[in-house]
């Protein structure tokens, strides 16, 4: 057992002492993931307050109460984006969220990546987080919206 714990040691020294290169600029560093957790924060949030409240039925009062004839009537809460469809289930949710985010998040990727074939690489490189802000903004503000009905 001496043997090998000295041998990770010099192994360890050996490569500590061997000068490497510097590593090129880093992709997927700590703002990266701050903002791939709040999209996926944002996006956790909208489903939740749409699969609780898919197919719940809510009274609408018509204002003013004279368009109507009893005042009211009873509103069917669906989903209104058309890529899920009207009522559609839990699994299939997930499974196109979890898709989405995926695509969302090679399409943040690749646009953060250095580029050496592209003129102006380090402006579209800053550029990175505006797809993901827009969905960060867009989920929140329907996942408000789901959570007043």
């Amino acid at each position: 057992m001496r043997y090998q714990v000295a041998f990770v040691l010099m192994v360890l020294s050996a490569a500590h002492a061997v000068d490497l290169p510097d590593s090129p600029s880093r992709t997927i560093d700590a703002p990266f993931m701050a903002v791939l957790a709040a999209e996926a924060a944002a996006k956790s949030a909208d489903f939740a307050e749409t699969a609780a409240h898919l197919g719940d039925r809510r009274w609408v009062p018509c204002m003013p109460a004279y368009t109507c004839m009893d005042h009211g009537f009873w509103l069917r809460v669906q989903e209104n984006d058309s890529w899920f469809g009207r009522r559609p289930g839990t699994a299939r949710m997930v499974t196109e969220n979890i898709g989405l985010f995926g695509a969302e998040t090679v399409i943040a990727y690749e646009i953060k990546k250095p580029h050496r074939w592209l003129p102006g690489d380090k402006v579209v490189k800053r550029l990175w987080w505006l797809p993901i802000a827009y969905q960060i903004q867009e989920h929140m503000r329907l996942a408000y919206r789901d959570s007043k009905l």
